[in-house]
This record gives C-alpha cells, sequence and structure tokens, in this order.
C-alpha cells in the first residue's frame, strides 16, 4: 500500500523566539482585503469563531475554514504586536490548489478507490484519458469515453476522439466542415465498422465530409445519416483516369464467388460529386451477382456523368431519392447495365429483381431519367420525372413494370419521352428487346421537337440481302458492324422482303449465327421451304413481346410528335401480344376525340402512329364499331410505291402509300399483299403527267363505294380502306374533291 503524512490537526502558531505563541491573536479576512471573515470551531460550519481568534497558552486553536472562500491571516502577539512574516493571504479554504497538481511518479496514484469516492467532480474545458491521451469531452460539452474496441483493433485503427461512439465518423478524426480531405478517415471508419465484431455501419453525424479520394464500398457496411439535406458527403477530386469506374465518387466492386449476400445500403445521406467529371458516377454498385442492396432517402446530385450505377446487382431497392445529377457531356441519373457496356471487364447478368420507388428523378437537356440495359423483374412505379431529355429507355429487359410514374421531358433532342429500344443506353450494342413489360397508369408529357413521341417503341433495323428456302430458313444481313447483331435464342421478325412475300411479318427465333462483316447469318425457326425465292430487300429485327400498354394519359405533345409510336413493330405478327388500350391522349392546345375504351386521341396531333402495318393488337386497333371515330387520332406510316402498269401493296411494311403517276397510260392496283382483318391504309395518287391519267383498275379484293376519279394534272386524290374478316379491303372515305400537290 501507499501512505502519506498526517495533516495537522490543529492551528498552532509561534512567537519569534520559537516559542507556542501563548495567547496570542489570529485574524481572518477576505483574500486581498481587510475585511473580516469568519471561521468556525469544527467541521459542521454552524458556529463561527471570534474574529481575531483567541489561542490558547500552546498557541493552538480549532480553525475550520469556508471551502467555498479564500483567506488572508494576520498573527499577532498576546499585546497586539504584528509577528513577523505575516499577513499571509489567498490562503484556500479547502483542498482547491492555487497550482496544477502532479504527480511525482507517471501512472503511479489514484484519486479515490472502488469502495471510497468522491460524491462529486467540477471539470472545467477538457479531461484526458487512456494511452493516446483521449480527449472525452466534446464540441457540446458533454462528456463520453467508448474504449478502443476489439474490431477496431483487428482493423489497425486507433480511433482520434473517444468521445464518439464506434461508427460515428468524428470518432476517426473527420471534419464536419467541409474544409479537409477526409479520405483516410472514413476508410478507417469503415475498416472498423465491417471487421470482425464491428458495428456494420457509419454514422453522419451532420454537416458537410470532404473527400478527395474514392471510397471503396466492402459488404456489409450501411451509410447512416439523420437527415439528407444536412448530412453530406461532398467528392471533391478531379480523377480522369481509365477506366472510368476509377472515377466514381463511392464504388463497390465484388469479389468471389460471384454471388451472395452484398447486405449495403445508404440511408439519409447526400452524396455530392461537386467538380464536372465525365464518365464517372456518384454511387457505382458493380455487384457481379452479389444480392441485397438499399439506397433509401438519399440526395444524389453533382457533376458526374451517373448518379447511380447498378450493375449485376439483385435484390435491389432505390427509394424516395433526389437524383438530380447534371452533366454536359452525358448524365444518365439512374444507369442498370446488367453487363460489360462500360467495358472494363465487369460481370455479365445477375441484374435482376430492381425496384425504383418513389424518387424525384430530375436532368437536363442531354439527360438520361433511367437507362435500363437488361435484366429480370425491375419495377419502376410511382416515380417523378422532371426535364430530362428521355426519362426512361429501356433495352433487354423481361418482367419489366412500368406502373403510377409522371414523366414529363423538356429537351429538344431524342426520339421520346420513353423509349424502348433493343440497344444498349452508353454503347449502342445489341442487347434485345423486352419481353413481358406492362406500362400502366403512367402519365406522359412533352412538348419538344416534331419526332419526340411520348411512348416510343424502337430498335435495330437490320437490312436483308437474302434467305434461303429451307426448313430452317438462314437469313443473310450486310449490317451488324464487327459482330452479328443476333443472339441465340433471340427473336426475330422479317418484313418488307420481295419475291419472298409470304415470309413477310413472319416470326421466329434464332437457333445459330454465323458468316462475318457485311454478310452476317442468321439460322432462324422459320421455316421457308414452301416459299418463293427471295428477290431483293427486306429487314430483321427482334421483337418487343409479351408487354401491355394500358390506362395511361399522353398529353402535351402539341401536335408534334405521337402519344404512341409503334412504327418499329412490323406488324400483328412481330408485335406478338402488344395491348395498347385504355390509354388516352390530351393535347394540351387542340381538341381530342374519344373512343368507346377510354382512350383519348389527339387531333390534330396523332394518338398512335402506325408505320408499319397493324403493329397492336386490342380492341382499340380491331374494334371496326368504332373505326370513324379512332382513326381521327391515327397516325399513317407512308411508303411511296414506283409508279408502274401493275402495283401491289403490302401492308407488311406500311399502311400509307403515295403513287405519283408521271404518263396517261392505265394502270392497275392490285389486292394487297400481307392483308389481314382489321388492317387500315390509305392510298394516294398524285397526277404529275401534264395531263390526264389513264384508267385505274382496283383489284379483286377492293371494295369501292362508287367508280374512282382520277385526279387532274397537278392534283392527287386519296381513298381509305380497312380490310374485314373476309380478306376484302372496303372503302372507309375518299377525298370529295382534288387536292394540290
Amino acid at each position: 500500500m501507499t501512505t502519506q503524512l498526517a495533516p495537522t490537526p490543529i492551528f498552532k502558531a509561534f512567537d519569534n523566539a520559537g516559542l507556542p505563541l501563548s495567547f496570542g491573536f489570529l485574524y481572518t479576512y477576505q483574500a486581498g482585503t481587510n475585511t473580516p471573515q469568519p471561521t468556525y470551531t469544527d467541521s459542521t460550519g454552524n458556529t463561527p469563531n471570534p474574529n481575531p481568534v483567541l489561542l490558547n497558552a500552546r498557541g493552538e486553536a480549532q480553525i475550520w475554514l469556508n471551502p467555498l472562500q479564500n483567506y488572508k491571516f494576520l498573527l499577532t502577539d498576546s499585546l497586539g504586536n504584528q509577528i513577523p512574516g505575516w499577513p499571509v493571504d489567498n490562503i484556500s479554504g479547502s483542498l482547491y490548489p492555487g497550482q496544477s497538481i502532479i504527480p511525482n511518479t507517471d501512472n503511479a496514484f489514484d484519486i479515490g478507490s472502488l469502495s471510497d469516492r468522491w460524491r462529486n467532480g467540477y471539470f472545467g474545458t477538457q479531461i484526458f484519458v487512456g494511452p493516446n491521451n483521449s480527449p472525452i469531452v466534446d464540441s457540446s460539452g458533454n462528456v463520453g469515453y467508448w474504449a478502443r474496441t476489439a474490431a477496431e483493433i483487428a482493423a489497425g485503427v486507433t480511433p482520434v476522439n473517444f468521445a464518439y461512439t464506434p461508427g460515428d465518423l468524428r470518432r476517426y478524426g473527420c471534419d464536419i466542415t467541409g474544409g479537409t480531405d477526409n479520405s483516410a478517415q472514413i476508410s478507417n471508419a469503415i475498416n472498423a465498422a465491417v471487421a470482425s465484431g464491428g458495428v456494420g455501419y457509419i454514422y453522419h453525424p451532420g454537416g458537410t465530409i470532404a473527400h478527395g479520394s474514392q471510397i471503396t464500398i466492402p459488404n456489409g457496411l450501411a451509410v447512416i445519416g439523420w437527415n439528407r439535406a444536412y448530412c453530406i458527403f461532398k467528392f471533391t477530386g478531379t480523377p480522369a483516369g481509365s477506366p472510368a469506374s476509377t472515377r466514381s465518387a463511392w464504388r463497390y466492386t465484388g469479389v468471389p464467388p460471384w454471388s451472395g449476400y452484398a447486405n449495403v445500403s445508404f440511408r439519409h445521406v447526400q452524396i455530392w460529386y461537386q467538380n464536372t467529371v465525365n464518365f464517372a458516377a456518384a454511387i457505382e454498385l458493380n455487384g457481379w451477382g452479389w444480392a441485397y442492396w438499399e439506397i433509401d432517402d438519399c440526395w444524389i446530385k453533382g457533376g458526374c456523368s451517373f448518379g447511380i450505377i447498378l450493375d449485376g446487382v439483385e435484390l435491389c431497392s432505390v427509394h424516395n431519392c433526389l437524383i438530380e445529377n447534371l452533366n454536359a457531356t452525358v448524365a444518365y441519373q439512374i444507369w442498370i447495365v446488367n453487363g460489360p457496356d462500360r467495358g472494363f471487364n465487369q460481370g455479365q447478368g445477375f441484374s435482376n429483381v430492381i425496384t425504383l420507388r418513389e424518387n424525384q428523378i430530375s436532368g437536363g437537356s442531354n439527360a438520361y431519367g433511367i437507362a435500363d440495359d437488361g435484366g429480370n423483374a425491375h419495377t419502376i412505379v410511382a416515380n417523378n420525372f422532371n426535364a430530362n431529355s428521355i426519362a426512361l429507355l429501356a433495352s433487354g429487359t423481361s418482367g419489366l413494370v412500368v406502373t403510377g410514374n409522371s414523366f414529363e421531358s423538356h429537351a429538344a433532342t431524342g426520339s421520346g419521352t420513353v423509349i424502348f429500344n433493343d440497344q444498349a443506353a452508353n454503347s449502342g450494342a445489341f442487347v434485345g428487346p423486352n419481353y413481358g413489360f406492362k406500362i400502366e397508369g403512367c402519365g406522359f408529357y412533352t412538348d419538344m421537337a416534331a419526332t419526340h413521341n411520348c411512348l416510343s417503341f424502337a430498335g435495330q433495323l437490320n437490312t436483308i440481302t437474302g434467305i434461303s428456302v429451307a426448313a430452317n430458313a438462314v437469313v443473310t444481313i450486310s449490317t451488324g458492324g464487327a459482330s452479328n447483331p443476333f443472339v441465340v435464342g433471340q427473336n426475330i421478325c422479317i418484313s418488307q422482303v420481295l419475291g419472298m412475300t409470304q415470309i413477310n411479318g413472319l416470326a421466329g427465333y434464332v437457333t445459330a449465327i454465323g458468316g462475318a462483316s457485311g454478310a452476317w447469318t442468321v439460322t432462324t425457326t422459320i421455316n421457308s421451304s414452301t416459299f418463293s425465292a427471295y428477290a431483293s430487300g427486306g429487314q430483321a429485327r427482334g421483337m418487343h413481346m409479351a408487354g401491355t400498354v394500358r390506362a395511361n394519359t399522353f398529353g402535351w405533345v402539341l401536335g408534334r410528335g405521337s402519344a404512341i409510336d409503334v412504327s418499329f413493330l412490323a406488324n400483328s405478327t412481330c408485335a406478338d401480344n402488344i395491348d395498347i388500350s385504355q390509354s388516352g391522349g390530351a393535347s394540351h392546345y387542340t381538341g381530342a376525340h374519344n373512343d368507346a375504351f377510354g382512350n383519348t386521341l389527339l387531333a390534330p396531333a396523332a394518338a398512335i402512329a402506325f408505320g408499319n402495318g397493324n403493329g397492336i393488337s386490342g380492341p382499340t386497333y380491331t374494334d371496326t364499331r368504332y373505326r370513324s371515330i379512332f382513326l381521327a387520332g391515327v397516325q399513317l406510316g407512308y411508303t411511296t410505291v414506283a409508279y408502274a402498269a401493275a402495283i401491289t401493296f403490302d401492308l407488311g411494311a406500311a399502311n400509307g402509300f403515295d403513287i405519283t403517276a408521271t404518263n396517261g397510260v392505265a394502270f392497275t392496283i392490285n389486292s394487297p399483299a400481307n392483308a389481314s382483318a382489321g388492317n387500315t391504309f390509305q392510298v394516294t395518287i398524285h397526277n404529275t403527267s401534264g395531263g390526264a391519267l389513264g384508267a385505274l383498275t382496283w383489284g379483286p379484293s377492293f371494295k369501292l363505294a362508287g367508280a374512282w376519279t382520277q385526279p387532274a394534272n397537278g392534283f392527287s386524290r386519296s381513298i381509305l380502306f380497312m380490310v374485314d374478316s373476309a380478306g376484302f379491303s372496303r372503302e372507309i372515305s375518299r377525298s370529295a374533291a382534288d387536292v394540290p400537290n
């Protein structure tokens, strides 16, 4: 044990000779004054001593001081003569020292013990504890101390401020004023959080935490704040390295075995990419098939090209986020990659079961809201899209559900507010059409260029140069660049072929591919063994299949584009099970027609643009009872037909046909090819012969309401037909008089 000297319990004074100051007097004053201040007879402080205090014959007295006051003592003999060396000022009434108390041996003494403790302790500015002299008083004056954890020790991380709990970024030295680079501090916090026994999260306490280097996201990490407007991670770097994935502010990349539970989440934080950096992302999740991701109530903004990249992630949710990334070169607010489209040896596939829900997605004149390059079971529901050039571009998806969204575009570029395509957004590589989709209960609003539609179905058109006559027709195509544009297992649709016209409108699947650039071959399941020989022309394309577009509203197209553009879809077979029904369109400036199915059809702008025949199944097209109302909103897809002695239309290629007659020789329009019930088509004849036209003979399938009158020189006349269930093309209406060319 440790011992110490006993204190002097009784005050004792001596005279000049060193003898007891018998019957001397002790005067007590307030420190620094001559104002009397009492002392007390015992420790209770209830009975004050007389002032001056009379000493006994041994020069002694019981003197107890007020512990909250300082004193000045003056000592005299019995005759009132002042003893040399007195008075003594600033005598503490307690154990309060007038200077620092420093032990003479480091780390050897205690204040109190486990059984005998001080009741209260009062300290001023700071208390330092532990082997690193860590301060335990925070900036608000609160005291706390959380010792270094086993996880921190295992990660080799020593906290800077033990006043904060494990996970709190201030514990690891992060500055919340936005003025310094905290890359290393954030990484230390992450390493400690995901080490064995770690808390599993990093906590943003509010303010701005800047970092100039990319932050690597490991499995099992939650990034948590308390309000996305106040908990800001500001990326200050301007990386220009290659690959572009090195430029992302926060990045996850999967590790073998390329699947498992990632369990990564971001909640209530803001990721701000401060500088303009092309082909970089605020958050990049390169999952390689790892599952369970959540980005909830976050604010993603800045000058990088991509707000959030979801590449090869499964079971992922982006919910209630504000995403407003602006970049003058290219900007995708959310990019679902599903493979190596970025070109940096990333994994292919696995972008499955992704939900994008209740987000505000805003961009600029060159921005995509969501670019979805494929995968299974993607749900885009109840989002608000503002000011993007293209709100949604979907390619190669299966089971895409788009419901309850508001799509609004404000850019004069692009071909549609929502586009279903078969090519990847960034590289243009073929990724395939969309299968089994639903577009329902959405509002489409656009006031863009003449070619900008609310909803467009588009895709890669491939020029046919040959088709074999065989049980499995082999199609040769001249397009496709350095690689065959088709893949095995993909569907294929044929249209606009001359000679082998029986194949137009037929669809099948690709069983093999081959050939070389400029002459790629595609072996199909289409049986052409009984067809005529191929002559020339034709297009091969993939099909968007088994989809539903219903109960939507299309508006504000201002007579420029179409509400729905399905000109890519070759005919009712190539648009297998595409049902467009119960969808409304409302022009902001013009009147509208309504049909019996709840569709509001634009006038004069088109509700649905049919470029290649039927294109659509469903009552809005095939129900002839309401055809006169419905056709008011149909924009016909026209093609120019060469003037000849005998002319045949292909209803699998277009549903509007222009003929310019250049002489007075009689000619015949044969019965149309590839006609099916419900087809509507218009024929327009222009007279540029310089005189009267020869007689026109209509083929046997045409049923006219009366004799046909040829237009005069410099004029044209049009006639509209619909194919009935018996295959006859029956007249619906015609020009009442000549119309100038």
